[in-house]
Parts: C-alpha cells; structure tokens; sequence
C-alpha cells in the first residue's frame, strides 16, 4: 500500500488490487475503513455497511487482508473482508463482510464469523441488497 495522506491525526492508503480495482484505507486513529473503487464507483463501507451492521464502537479494518472473488471471465463477483469493534462491555468483537458484486453494482449480503460462512453467503445471492455507491463521474 501507498501512503497518500497523513496529517498527524488520521492517514490514507491506496492498495492495489484485482482487475484494475483499489482500495483506500482510511484510519482515523480510533476508526478504520476500507474504500473500494472499480471503474465506475466507489463504495464507502463505513457509510454503507459498518454504521448499519451494529457492529460495534470503534470500527477498524483488521490486518487489510481482503478476499477478492474472481469468475472464470476474470471479473470481480464478491469481496469478502473483515472488521473488528468493541462492544458496550469493550469486548472486541469480529465479524466477515460480504459483498457481491453484478456489473460493477455493489450489493450488501451479511456478515460472518468464519470464512466457511463468509463464502456460503456469497452463494447466496437472493440475500443481497443494492448499497448505493458513489458515481466516480460526479
């Protein structure tokens, strides 16, 4: 990843990814968060998934590893990545996002705590709902 921003306070990070896509990392120091752009839009998932999830307090990215999803066609069906917080007895908690991706759209399908379920879930397409990312033209 590349350092693009820092200001003492928070930073920003752009890391490569898949097919022409990326990823900015953006830490504030107490919350972190990942940005995915493909071609078309960029989807912010502390806005359209963290703060909905009921995750917890202080969202962050745990360890930047994410799990691209790639057709035989070599495009981007499902991203798979994982968050932590602290619950109201400052437990950190964890959970597996996923995302399926259909022409570029972004769709929201859950969260889980293990891989194995992370995966099922992304099968699962009739589960999904659109998120409403940002058109990189605007």
């Amino acid at each position: 990843c590349k350092l693009i921003y820092s200001d003492g306070n928070s930073t920003e990070q752009i890391c490569p990814a898949p097919n022409g896509w990326s990823v900015k990392i953006t830490d504030t120091g107490s919350v972190s968060w990942y940005e995915f752009y493909n071609k078309m839009y960029i989807l912010n998932t502390l806005e359209q998934i963290v703060n909905i999830s009921d995750l917890g307090l202080f969202p962050n990215v745990t360890n930047g590893r994410i799990e691209w999803h790639i057709t035989n066609k070599n495009t981007i069906n499902g991203i798979i990545f994982r968050m932590t917080a602290q619950n109201e007895q400052n437990i950190l908690t964890s959970r597996l996002f996923v995302l399926k991706i259909t022409n570029d759209q972004f769709s929201y399908c859950g969260w889980a705590k293990s891989n194995a379920e992370a995966r099922l879930l992304l099968k699962k397409t009739s589960n999904c709902r659109s998120l409403d990312a940002t058109n990189r033209e605007n």
